[in-house]
């Protein structure tokens, strides 16, 4: 379990201090809230920050879809925190660096397990994320033809 912290002190570094470096009242959080709370800036920082993992794992041959998982892990970390106030609350139980650390620890011991793995959550993922969008759609179109029928 330790192999991916001795060969990449700095991938486990960066997921202890974004995710779970402090503590209050028993709940866990790091710089990723506390810069979060940073309107805008601070939430392009703290994806540019979570970003790195996933070009690290790259240029050390993770495979595509397990990349694709981490950065799907990341668009929802984004989606959470542009909440604002609560988003950033919620940021504190996601820990998408602390996720996306766990793949890549998960990726070195079994890369065929995480791959299939990888797979299912990208599907899950997407669908979600398709299913959000086709309501929005329609929550506009049914909008729009409430408005046209004032008329």
């Amino acid at each position: 379990m330790n192999m991916i912290k001795e060969k990449h002190p700095l991938l486990h570094r960066i997921s202890y201090v974004m995710d779970t470096k402090y503590e209050f009242f028993g709940i866990r959080f790091g710089l990723d809230f506390i810069i979060g709370l940073l309107p805008f800036w601070g939430n392009l920082t703290t994806t540019s920050i979570s970003l790195f993992t996933v070009v690290y794992s790259a240029f050390h041959g993770v495979s595509v879809i397990v990349l694709l998982r981490m950065l799907l892990n990341i668009s929802i970390d984004m989606l959470i925190t542009a909440v604002p106030v609560f988003g950033n609350l919620a940021d504190v139980f996601w820990k998408a660096n602390s996720k996306n650390y766990r793949i890549l620890e998960n990726y070195l011991q079994n890369p065929d397990r995480t791959v299939k793995r990888s797979i299912f959550a990208n599907l899950a993922i997407l669908g979600t994320y398709l299913a959000i969008i086709a309501g929005c759609f329609y929550g506009l179109y049914r909008l729009t033809v409430y408005l046209i029928s004032l008329f």
